[in-house]
């Protein structure tokens, strides 16, 4: 599953599907609109609302709340099975400085999945305003999987 804080428009969400769509079967469930640090945020006092649209091509779930309650969501109602992975990005900014990981959208989606037991890795890059996550930028997209991947086969998960 990917998702994001900056909507299901986004660019660097979709490159990031792309990107892992070349090795497996992607579901996209992200935010109707940006939110970007709302944190760990959740929708209690309020009606979510799912709408399904097409984004470049790719079919998407957009749901009228923060990233955390698009994962829940997705994984509790929308999806057919449980993901393998919940990857959240691409997001626009660099996220490095505690207040950023704290605050952020797109980290808090990672830590949702986390939290329901679904390994999540997020993904944050510094992009100039006026750069859009065209092929050039899939392609970092793609760099920053095949560290994912050298990383796991390097640090396997514990057999409990």
């Amino acid at each position: 599953m990917v998702t994001n804080d900056d909507g299901v428009q986004s660019e660097g969400m979709i490159a990031l599907a792309k990107s892992i769509g070349r090795y497996a079967a992607v579901s996209i469930v992200g935010p109707d609109q940006p939110q970007s640090a709302t944190a760990l945020s959740l929708t209690f006092h309020k009606p979510l609302r799912v709408s399904r649209l097409k984004v470049d091509g790719l079919d998407c779930y957009a749901v009228s709340g923060s990233p955390g309650d698009s994962v829940m969501i997705g994984v509790n109602s929308l999806l057919p099975r449980r993901p393998d992975l919940v990857a959240s990005g691409i997001n626009y900014g660099d996220n490095v400085t505690f207040q950023d990981i704290l605050a952020s959208g797109t980290v808090a989606a990672a830590l949702e999945a986390s939290l329901m037991g679904i390994p999540a890795i997020a993904f944050s890059m510094e992009v100039p305003e006026e750069t859009i996550f065209a092929s050039g930028q899939t392609s970092a997209a793609q760099r920053q999987l095949s560290f994912t991947g050298r990383f796991q086969d390097s640090h396997p998960p514990d057999d409990d």
